[in-house]
């Protein structure tokens, strides 16, 4: 991949071999013979005397036409050669580079202070595209400018040191958070040259004990479940009173509830996780509300015929993260079959067993599975990808055929249930690194920087040009917009040429229209 111009980058540079190809269309225009329409007319008779002088003159046609299949082939072989423009690289003895992470943690007084220290050199916002920032805009930032920060402090400084000069020397303002540290699993070559004083900010992080947003849960149920009911209302109070204080249940018996207004209401709202514990197939308001991003939980439908006899039997606690406590299932039934009715809008659908039997033939049956679902839906007449969870109990919550409601441990599993994605990335957005942990990833690139900056220095590299062309990973690539102007190219070309054609023709039509009528003229003088 090399450029012969310091701005620009090109993927592919032998595809200009094609450019011969534009003397194509000129040629096949130069040889193309226009005949000339001929026009009859009568008294010809001293014209006749003269002798007959044959001329030939090559001369371009359909100018406009040529013009534009020259057009398509240039922007046909700027896209074979994966054309893209650079911008130029940045030379300055020392710039200034803050993380957005720094600023939304960083007080009037810090700020000041790097403004000062800086003495007018460049400063620069690290993001994904980095760009300078100025003074004012420093002083005031917003912390709600959050938004703007790069997915990865390493990836963004990867990408902005590739716009400069190995002798630049780079003063980094970042903070100690993990997580904008991580690489992706693929683990690119982070290949920087130049020298980096880091200057880490060190967080605390309070960590939240309440989920301060609302929790709106719904539940219905049958008749027969009105002591499974009371044991969910008693453990979502102790989940209320302890770690989400927004938290709002509301309960409805499924019979003719679809005609009632609350419970219309209530589903319609989109609430994030409802209970379904009724053996009637679920109507069109609970399957809508899934298709719109609900989560819900079905135990299994109360079925005549037993899969598994009575028997006790433990789940292997190494099964699931969810179940901290020996829970006892007496019988095993067929499950409702709620996913297999969303096939409408149904995007994906994953499904893994979060819970098991272990027989003692070895045989593995599922007691709990998780289907994960996503869907297009519309919601607030805007079209959304959303995405829901059904998890599936292959027993019932009744204690006649487990203890898993009367255990001390259930409000603890649906705790765990409806905040273990929230407490995990609590966990990982709070999360910090020390000096010597930070240190320990850029000394791990710096073994990847050295192997190619000894690639970067062989013989193929011949000046600090191509040295700096080398480096240069990050460009506008205009693929797309060539592919446009290519096709509109291409309409417009058709356009011109089926008007030459329609011009031609008529233009043929009418000579020989007219040569007709001057033969019948003369042929109509020598019989009178």
């Amino acid at each position: 991949m090399a450029s012969y111009f310091p701005a620009l980058f090109l993927q592919n540079p032998s595809a200009f071999w094609a450019l011969f190809a534009l003397a194509i269309p000129l040629i096949l225009h130069l040889l193309s013979k226009h005949r000339a329409t001929l026009v009859r007319f009568s008294n010809i008779a001293l014209i006749s005397k003269f002798a007959v002088k044959s001329t030939h003159k090559v001369h371009l046609t359909e100018v406009w036409l040529l013009l534009l299949r020259i057009l398509l082939l240039i922007v046909s072989i700027l896209l074979l050669a994966k054309i893209s423009l650079n911008p130029p690289l940045i030379s300055h003895e020392e710039v200034y580079l803050v993380s957005p992470d720094w600023l939304n943690h960083s007080d009037k007084n810090e700020r000041q202070e790097l403004i000062s220290n800086s003495s007018n050199k460049p400063i620069y916002l690290l993001k994904q595209h980095s760009a300078p920032i100025s003074s004012a805009e420093i002083l005031a930032w917003q912390p709600s400018t959050a938004a703007s920060e790069p997915h990865n402090t390493l990836l963004a400084l990867n990408a902005f040191t590739a716009l400069l000069t190995p002798e630049t020397n780079i003063k980094l303002f970042v903070t100690n958070r993990a997580k904008q540290y991580r690489v992706n699993q693929s683990k690119p070559a982070l290949t920087w040259l130049n020298n980096i004083d880091w200057q880490i900010k060190k967080l605390t992080f309070e960590h939240l004990k309440q989920y301060i947003k609302p929790m709106n849960v719904v539940i219905i149920y049958d008749q027969d479940r009105f002591a499974d009911l009371k044991y969910f209302q008693q453990a979502f109070a102790l989940i209320k009173q302890q770690i989400a204080p927004k938290l709002s249940l509301v309960s409805f018996l499924n019979t003719d509830s679809e005609n009632s207004i609350s419970y219309q209401q209530a589903l319609l709202n989109n609430p994030h996780w409802l209970f379904y514990l009724s053996s009637k197939p679920p109507g069109e308001l609970v399957t809508q509300a899934i298709v719109n991003g609900t989560n819900i939980l079905v135990d299994a439908n109360k079925a005549d015929i037993n899969v598994m006899a009575d028997k006790r039997l433990i789940i292997d606690k190494q099964s699931s993260v969810l179940l901290r406590a020996d829970i006892a299932f007496y019988r095993r039934a067929q499950p409702l079959m709620l996913a297999e009715k969303l096939t409408n809008h149904l995007i994906s659908k994953t499904d893994e067993v979060l819970w098991q039997f272990s027989q003692q033939a070895g045989q593995d049956l599922p007691l709990l599975t998780k289907s994960s679902l996503r869907f297009f839906s519309k919601i607030e007449n805007s079209n959304t990808i959303s995405t829901s969870a059904i998890y599936q109990l292959y027993s019932r919550f009744s204690p006649a055929w487990s203890n898993l409601l009367v255990t001390k441990q259930s409000p603890l599993l649906l705790q765990d249930l409806l905040f273990s994605t929230w407490q995990k990335s609590q966990a990982i957005a709070q999360q910090t690194l020390n000096e010597s942990q930070i240190n320990q990833l850029v000394t791990a690139n710096k073994i990847a920087n050295l192997q190619a900056e000894k690639a970067l220095a062989a013989p193929r590299l011949k000046n600090i040009t191509e040295l700096k062309v080398a480096r240069q990973t990050t460009h506008n690539d205009y693929t797309d917009l060539l592919g446009v102007l290519l096709l509109m190219l291409w309409i417009t070309e058709r356009i011109v040429s089926e008007v030459y054609r329609t011009n031609k023709s008529t233009e043929t039509t009418v000579g020989k229209a007219i040569g007709t009528d001057d033969n019948f003229a003369i042929s109509s003088k020598a019989v009178s």
